[in-house]
C-alpha cells in the first residue's frame, strides 16, 4: 500500500516499453541540484496533487509522452533528505520523447544493458546515480514487473 499522499513532495514516473526505460538528461541549470543528471521525468508537486498526477504532469512535461495506469513502487528520498519522492511504474507503447524546456535529451535505455558499478549504473555514456539509481535497483528486485 502507498503511503499517504500528503507525505511527498516530488514524483517520478518510471516508464517502460517492454525492454527499456525513459530516462531524461536534465539541462544544466544554475542553483539546480540536479542539474545536468540522468533521471527519470519527474519533479515538485503542485498544490493538492496525488502522486500519480504529479508524476504524469511532469513526464508530459518533460518527455511529451503520457503515461498509463501507474503502480506505486515506493517513496525515496533524496541523498540530503530534503526531498521525499514517490515513484511510479508504468508500462507504455515505445514512442518518440519530445524533451520540454527543463530536459536536454530524452532517451529510452535498454534495461539488459544497464551496467551495475557499485553504486551508479552507465549505459551510452551516461553516468545513473543517486535517487535514479537507487529507483533502478528497487525496480529491478521486484519479481515479474519487467516480464
Amino acid at each position: 500500500m502507498a503511503p499517504a499522499e500528503s507525505d511527498f513532495n516530488a514524483a517520478v514516473a518510471v516508464l517502460f516499453d517492454g525492454g527499456s526505460i525513459l530516462l531524461i538528461k536534465r539541462k544544466e541549470r544554475s542553483g539546480d541540484p540536479w542539474s545536468g543528471d540522468i533521471a527519470f521525468p519527474g519533479g515538485f508537486r503542485k498544490g493538492d496533487e496525488t502522486g500519480e498526477q504529479t508524476a504524469s504532469r511532469e513526464c508530459v512535461e518533460e518527455s511529451g509522452i503520457m503515461p498509463a495506469e501507474m503502480k506505486f513502487l515506493g517513496r525515496f528520498s533524496s541523498l540530503h533528505g530534503n526531498v521525499s519522492v514517490n515513484a511510479y511504474f508504468s508500462r507504455v507503447g515505445r514512442s518518440d520523447p519530445a524533451p520540454g524546456e527543463e530536459v536536454q535529451s530524452a532517451f529510452w535505455a535498454p534495461v539488459t544493458e544497464l551496467a551495475d558499478s557499485g553504486g551508479s549504473y552507465r549505459w551510452g555514456g551516461h553516468v545513473i546515480w543517486g535517487l535514479t539509481y537507487r529507483i533502478i535497483r528497487q525496480l529491478l528486485s521486484i519479481d515479474g514487473i519487467l516480464s
